[in-house]
């Protein structure tokens, strides 16, 4: 707590009045649990030797994780590259776009040319049916 207090620029005396209430609740607490006086000054002296930080090694077969790791970035990777090469086609996709309207027109004429053959037969069996009537 005095680390975050001090990278937040809290004044001296906050921070002593801060941890003298800290160490005044930490004394009441220790005694409601049946620590006395002196075992009370031994536990606060402990505290106070503990480090702010500690760098440990912790001994661990990592080679599973680190595989899978790759793995994922490896995979990663190839989805970049993927959307590199579509983000490229779709900048140069100009060709591409007007050989796609050329062939929709096409469709279009086509369709197009079976709608009206259709609807000229159908007027032509229309005629025919109401003629012989």
């Amino acid at each position: 707590m005095a680390n975050a207090q001090v990278k937040a620029n809290v004044k001296v005396d906050v921070m002593t009045a801060t941890m003298g209430k800290n160490e005044a609740a930490l004394r009441k607490a220790a005694v409601a649990a049946g620590f006395n006086a002196v075992q009370v000054d031994a536990l606060i002296k402990k505290y106070a030797a503990v480090p702010a930080t500690v760098k440990t090694i912790l001994g661990a077969d990592s080679t599973p994780a680190l595989t899978a790791a790759e793995t994922v970035r490896a995979k990663l990777d190839a989805l970049k590259v993927q959307r590199t090469a579509l983000v490229k086609l779709l900048d140069d996709g100009a060709p591409v776009r007007s050989q796609l309207t050329a062939v929709q027109e096409q469709i279009n004429a086509i369709t197009a040319r079976r709608t009206t053959s259709f609807e000229t037969s159908r007027a032509r069996l229309v005629r025919r049916l109401t003629a012989d009537t």
